[in-house]
């Protein structure tokens, strides 16, 4: 049962490179390219009209398990705790900015244009600086006192959220393996939630919990 899809269900592209499963996808902002990440230890650029791939970034033996972009800027998170920034503007395929994390890197999400985030092995999310590779904060997510749980998954809203006192924000939500969805607020990079007019934003690490959906 169901209906078909528009067009009868034919893809607009068929994207074929890697030689392993792939395990993440984003695409750009302009719908015009998608970043792909593989077991195959690299991430692919693809151009979507073309069908064609445009860029394949070598993770250096690592399994890709999650990516993002953002304007001009791609991002790999390895299973060896590395983060890897690419820029579509440069030639070559190798990273404009590599760091290293304590663990492994299970998601990427890009926050804006000064800051990525990302989810580890260890239940911790962290904001890096884009320019710099800093971690310039971080906070453990499950805040149960138990053992950490790893963060799967992490996804920024696309529009400024309202909440009840007004005050609009940006809003990321992060999954961890102890079967809970938690909304934070997304901190701007000086330290206040995204779209408040000041003040720190409240938490370690200047997240704020909006709230959570238990599963």
């Amino acid at each position: 049962g169901g209906g078909r899809w528009r067009g009868g269900g034919e893809p607009v592209a068929t994207l074929r490179g890697h030689s392993h499963s792939v395990t993440d996808l984003c695409f750009s902002a302009d719908s015009a390219a998608v970043l792909s990440g593989s077991f195959d230890h690299t991430a692919r650029l693809w151009d979507v009209g073309r069908s064609q791939c445009v860029s394949c970034f070598d993770v250096g033996g690592a399994l890709v398990l999650s990516v993002a972009c953002r304007g001009d800027l791609c991002w790999a998170a390895t299973s060896s705790g590395a983060l890897l920034q690419y820029d579509r503007r440069r030639r070559g395929e190798q990273p404009c900015l590599s760091v290293q994390n304590e663990s492994l890197l299970q998601a990427v999400a890009s926050a804006s244009d000064e800051e990525v985030l990302t989810g580890d092995r260890n239940g911790l999310l962290k904001a890096w600086d884009v320019r710099t590779g800093r971690c310039s904060r971080q906070q453990r997510v499950d805040d149960s006192g138990g053992p950490a749980r790893p963060i799967s998954h992490l996804e920024v809203s696309p529009e400024a959220w309202r909440g009840h006192d007004g005050a609009r924000q940006r809003l990321l939500a992060a999954n961890s393996y102890d079967d809970t969805v938690r909304i934070l607020a997304v901190p701007a990079a000086g330290g206040a939630a995204e779209g408040e007019a000041g003040g720190a934003a409240g938490g370690q690490g200047g997240g704020v919990t909006v709230g959570e959906l238990l599963l």
